[in-house]
């Protein structure tokens, strides 16, 4: 069964105000701020009435959510990189939670493979990503994210740029 939802609306002789976005289940904490409403309304030497409601914990528990599950989606990508000379290709796979995705360029469009250096905030930290640079310009990201590892990402770097060197 479905449980009710309560929502406090100001009516005036013209319209309804909903004072709130969306209705809650807790019908008391309604009726208390509709008695304060009703209070004020009916007391001549009121002046000023206040009254709060802090919904940030809602923005916190959705936004929470989508980070969570943007992070599982990025950290859990898998990609594989082929690169074929007896058919001249590169070929890059993705695979993860949303989807797969396949990008194929001939070998002779990579102009330069290099190592990309970042930090956030003013960090002393270096985060390190290894980059494909086409002849067009555009620079294919063969990690997921950046993340620490200068040696071990410098060995593919020079892994990869001796294997296109060999002809």
């Amino acid at each position: 069964m479905r449980q009710p939802h309560y929502q406090l609306i100001l009516l005036t002789p013209t319209e309804k105000i909903a004072l709130s976005h969306y209705g809650t289940m807790s019908r008391e904490k309604q009726d208390i701020m509709a008695d304060q409403i009703n209070i004020f309304l009916n007391d001549p030497h009121e002046s000023l009435l206040v009254i709060e409601r802090d919904n940030r914990w809602l923005s916190y528990l959705i936004g929470g959510f989508f980070i969570i599950v943007g992070l599982l989606a990025q950290l859990s990508q898998i990609i594989t990189v082929t690169f074929d000379k007896a058919v001249d290709s590169l070929k890059i796979e993705r695979q993860g939670l949303l989807g797969n995705e396949v990008v194929e360029h001939p070998l002779d469009e990579i102009v330069e493979v290099k190592l990309n250096t970042s930090s956030y905030f003013n960090s002393k930290t270096i985060l390190y990503q290894v980059v494909l640079v086409l002849s067009s310009g555009e620079n294919i990201l063969l990690t997921s994210n950046s993340s620490l590892g200068k040696a071990r990402k410098q060995k593919i770097v020079d892994e990869m740029t001796n294997f296109l060197s060999e002809t």
